[in-house]
This record gives C-alpha cells, structure tokens and sequence, in this order.
C-alpha cells in the first residue's frame, strides 16, 4: 500500500482529505508543517507529498528542500491562493504538480499515481 505525507495546518481540512486518501486505499501519514514533513522524510518511507503551499515551514519551499535528501518522494503542492507567478516558481524547483483547493479526489488521486510512476 503506497504511503501519502499530508501536510497542511488546517486540521479540518486535513482530516477530511486523510480520510479521503485511505478510502482511496492510501496509507496516510500527517503533518503539520513543512518543517515536519522534512522530519519524516527523514526517519520513514514516505512515496508522494500532498503539501498545502501556505502554512508555517512555508511549503512552497518544500520540493527545494527535500532535493538535499537523496530518494527524497515528488512533491505535490496545493493551495487556496492562487498568488502570481508561484506556479511557475514551485514546478521550477522540483514540486511535481500544483493543484488548485478544492481538490477532488479523483483529480488528486490521478496526481498521486502520476508522480509514483515517474519515480519508478
């Protein structure tokens, strides 16, 4: 069973797409923060990153982070703020896909298999 990190501060938000992510028969494993998520990364098996952009530890730096670690998992950035010229900035530094909240999970789901094909 393939692992997703999620990572976003918002806990309601979290917490439904968790729940969205198992059904979808992921094994979920969470985050608060990007400071966090470069925490786990670290310490356990971890196949794709569903990280919110805007949140403390500033995930929109998180796919530049993790370059460091090597066997480091794509990244896939999502966010609520569409603020200008992000996109163009977090796909140049390594994020896998930005995608637009609210996400669907089909959408989101096609994503997540995108990026562990291209790692195999």
């Amino acid at each position: 069973m393939p692992t997703v990190l999620l990572v976003d501060d918002d806990r309601d938000f979290r917490e439904a797409l968790e729940e969205g992510l198992a059904v979808l028969g992921f094994q979920v494993c969470v985050a608060e923060s990007a400071d966090e998520a470069v925490q786990i990364v670290g310490g356990q098996h971890v196949d794709v990153i569903v990280s919110d952009v805007r949140m403390p530890g500033d995930g929109a730096t998180l796919p530049k982070r993790l370059q460091e670690l090597e066997g480091a998992p794509p990244v896939i950035l999502m966010t609520a703020f569409d603020e200008p010229g992000i996109r163009e900035r977090v796909l140049w530094d390594g994020a896998f896909a930005y995608l637009q909240k609210p996400i669907a999970l089909g959408h989101l789901r096609r994503a997540i298999d995108a990026a562990m094909a291209r790692r195999e």
